[in-house]
């Protein structure tokens, strides 16, 4: 059985359900959620809440309390291993941009509560999205975005065939949901990397989506041909995703 030291709590209205030893943060509406890789975690569930089962109300130690957490792991973990705050609010051995944690007694499998000790966040750690291919027409997910989310990569494959390729934006809309830690007025900048070698013209140009603005020059993606500068990163484009209202977001290209 899992244990962890006292310490202070919150106690906050939960948006969904969060179950005992479940990392939760704060989302834009002052909602207690899951912390993600976008929802920074600020405690760690001490007493569940179900709002379907009208219990709305979710309490945590606050990580700042300091000493050993009660928490719920993703995978295996070993006694002394380092793990990091994951999807769902768990914790897992794969590093993160998120809460760091050791092992203090050992999670067998997946959903298993084990006591942790908080040791602080991994503020510089990145997250690299998986390599995906990309046609004409494709359009990006809202996690392919928070995979890119600085200082993270997304690194797309060109179809080839010496002409440009389509990624389009997620709904804006959808990205209200993915990102619900980002007010109004706030935003992020992400990176994509055109690992696409066959042509010069094999480039990207990124298209909008309902609910999107874009400013400022024409959004493209050079190709990682030779000729292109690809060996001083010009096959690499990195842009500003801001949020202006309720399903409305902005992009600019800066750099």
């Amino acid at each position: 059985m899992s244990q962890s030291s006292p310490g202070p709590t919150i106690s906050l209205t939960a948006a969904a359900a969060i179950a005992v030893g479940e990392l939760f943060g704060i989302n834009s509406s002052g909602q207690a959620v899951l912390a993600t890789a976008s929802i920074k975690p600020i405690a760690v569930c001490t007493f569940p809440a179900d709002p379907a089962t009208s219990s709305t109300e979710v309490t945590g130690k606050l990580l700042h309390a300091g000493g050993t957490f009660d928490v719920k792991a993703g995978a295996a973990i070993a006694v002394g291993a380092q793990c990091w705050g994951a999807a769902a609010g768990e914790l897992t051995t794969v590093p993160t941009p998120t809460a760091r944690f050791r092992a203090k007694t050992a999670a067998a499998a997946d959903n298993d509560r084990f006591e942790a000790i908080f040791e602080g966040f991994e503020e510089n750690a990145a997250i690299v999205g998986t390599p995906s291919t990309a046609t004409a027409g494709a359009t990006l997910t809202t996690a392919q975005l928070a995979a890119a989310r600085d200082p993270g990569l997304l690194r797309a494959t060109h179809p080839g065939g010496g002409a440009t390729a389509t990624l389009t934006l997620p709904l804006a809309a959808d990205m209200d949901t993915a990102f619900p830690d980002i007010p109004i007025g706030g935003g992020f900048r992400f990176t994509i990397k055109n690992i696409g070698t066959a042509a010069a013209a094999d480039t990207y140009t990124i298209a909008t989506n309902t609910g999107w603005t874009v400013t400022g020059n024409v959004l493209t993606v050079p190709s990682g041909h030779a000729t292109t500068g690809a060996l001083a990163g010009g096959n690499c484009a990195t842009f500003l995703a801001s949020k202006t209202g309720a399903g409305a977001w902005t992009l600019d290209r800066v750099g």
